[in-house]
Protein backbone atom coordinates (compact mmCIF):
# COMPACT_ATOMS: atom_id res chain seq x y z
CA UNK A 1 0.00 0.00 0.00
CA UNK A 2 1.41 3.41 -0.92
CA UNK A 3 1.88 6.24 1.57
CA UNK A 4 -0.71 9.01 1.31
CA UNK A 5 -1.49 11.98 3.55
CA UNK A 6 -4.39 9.99 5.00
CA UNK A 7 -2.20 7.00 5.80
CA UNK A 8 0.43 9.23 7.43
CA UNK A 9 -2.30 10.90 9.53
CA UNK A 10 -3.59 7.47 10.58
CA UNK A 11 -0.09 6.47 11.68
CA UNK A 12 0.28 9.71 13.63
CA UNK A 13 -2.98 9.04 15.45
CA UNK A 14 -1.80 5.54 16.36
CA UNK A 15 1.38 7.08 17.76
CA UNK A 16 -0.61 9.53 19.90
CA UNK A 17 -2.37 6.52 21.45
CA UNK A 18 1.01 4.90 22.21
CA UNK A 19 2.37 8.17 23.62
CA UNK A 20 -0.66 8.65 25.88
CA UNK A 21 -0.43 5.12 27.19
CA UNK A 22 3.35 5.29 27.75
CA UNK A 23 3.32 8.65 29.54
CA UNK A 24 -0.17 8.30 31.11
CA UNK A 25 -1.45 11.53 29.61
CA UNK A 26 -4.12 12.75 27.20
CA UNK A 27 -2.55 14.39 24.15
CA UNK A 28 -5.10 14.94 21.40
CA UNK A 29 -4.68 14.30 17.69
CA UNK A 30 -3.29 17.07 15.52
CA UNK A 31 -4.84 18.64 12.47
CA UNK A 32 -1.56 20.18 11.27
CA UNK A 33 -1.24 19.92 7.50
CA UNK A 34 0.81 17.07 6.03
CA UNK A 35 2.61 17.65 2.76
CA UNK A 36 4.30 15.08 0.53
CA UNK A 37 7.05 16.95 -1.32
CA UNK A 38 8.21 15.60 -4.68
CA UNK A 39 11.36 17.75 -4.57
CA UNK A 40 12.53 16.95 -1.01
CA UNK A 41 15.71 14.92 -1.28
CA UNK A 42 18.17 16.31 1.28
CA UNK A 43 16.17 14.97 4.22
CA UNK A 44 13.43 12.39 4.69
CA UNK A 45 10.97 14.70 6.39
CA UNK A 46 10.61 17.44 8.95
CA UNK A 47 8.25 19.46 11.13
CA UNK A 48 8.07 23.10 10.10
CA UNK A 49 7.73 25.36 13.13
CA UNK A 50 8.04 29.02 14.02
CA UNK A 51 7.78 31.44 16.92
CA UNK A 52 4.57 33.40 17.28
CA UNK A 53 4.43 35.89 20.17
CA UNK A 54 7.33 34.14 21.93
CA UNK A 55 5.68 30.71 21.66
CA UNK A 56 6.88 28.06 19.23
CA UNK A 57 4.11 26.46 17.21
CA UNK A 58 4.13 23.56 14.78
CA UNK A 59 3.08 24.57 11.29
CA UNK A 60 3.23 21.55 8.98
CA UNK A 61 4.71 18.09 8.55
CA UNK A 62 6.58 17.47 5.29
CA UNK A 63 7.80 14.11 4.00
CA UNK A 64 9.77 13.46 0.85
CA UNK A 65 7.94 11.48 -1.81
CA UNK A 66 11.13 9.60 -2.72
CA UNK A 67 11.57 8.65 0.96
CA UNK A 68 7.98 7.33 1.13
CA UNK A 69 8.39 5.35 -2.11
CA UNK A 70 11.86 3.91 -1.53
CA UNK A 71 11.72 2.74 2.09
CA UNK A 72 10.04 -0.01 4.07
CA UNK A 73 6.93 0.67 6.10
CA UNK A 74 8.84 0.22 9.36
CA UNK A 75 11.41 2.89 8.41
CA UNK A 76 8.65 5.27 7.30
CA UNK A 77 6.64 4.72 10.49
CA UNK A 78 9.78 5.37 12.53
CA UNK A 79 10.26 8.71 10.73
CA UNK A 80 6.61 9.70 11.15
CA UNK A 81 6.82 9.00 14.89
CA UNK A 82 10.13 10.86 15.17
CA UNK A 83 8.70 14.00 13.55
CA UNK A 84 5.49 13.77 15.55
CA UNK A 85 7.53 13.54 18.76
CA UNK A 86 9.16 16.86 17.82
CA UNK A 87 5.64 18.32 17.64
CA UNK A 88 4.69 16.86 21.03
CA UNK A 89 7.85 18.32 22.58
CA UNK A 90 6.92 21.76 21.21
CA UNK A 91 3.50 21.41 22.86
CA UNK A 92 5.06 20.38 26.16
CA UNK A 93 7.96 22.86 26.34
CA UNK A 94 6.69 25.74 24.17
CA UNK A 95 9.92 25.63 22.18
CA UNK A 96 11.70 23.43 19.69
CA UNK A 97 14.19 21.35 21.69
CA UNK A 98 15.87 19.61 18.77
CA UNK A 99 17.65 16.37 19.64
CA UNK A 100 18.63 17.28 23.19
CA UNK A 101 18.75 14.90 26.18
CA UNK A 102 15.02 15.31 26.87
CA UNK A 103 14.10 14.41 23.30
CA UNK A 104 16.49 11.44 23.36
CA UNK A 105 14.96 10.21 26.64
CA UNK A 106 11.47 10.31 25.11
CA UNK A 107 12.77 8.49 22.02
CA UNK A 108 14.29 5.71 24.12
CA UNK A 109 11.14 5.31 26.22
CA UNK A 110 9.02 5.06 23.04
CA UNK A 111 11.49 2.88 21.13
CA UNK A 112 12.18 5.50 18.46
CA UNK A 113 15.56 6.03 16.80
CA UNK A 114 16.67 9.55 17.67
CA UNK A 115 18.73 10.47 14.59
Amino acid sequence: MSWTVERIREEMNKFVDVFNKTFECEVGYTSLPIYIDKRLVRCDGYLKHRKVCNITVGMMFTFGESFLVNNTDSIIIEKIRHEYLHYLMILKYNKHIGHNDIFEMHCRKLGIVCT
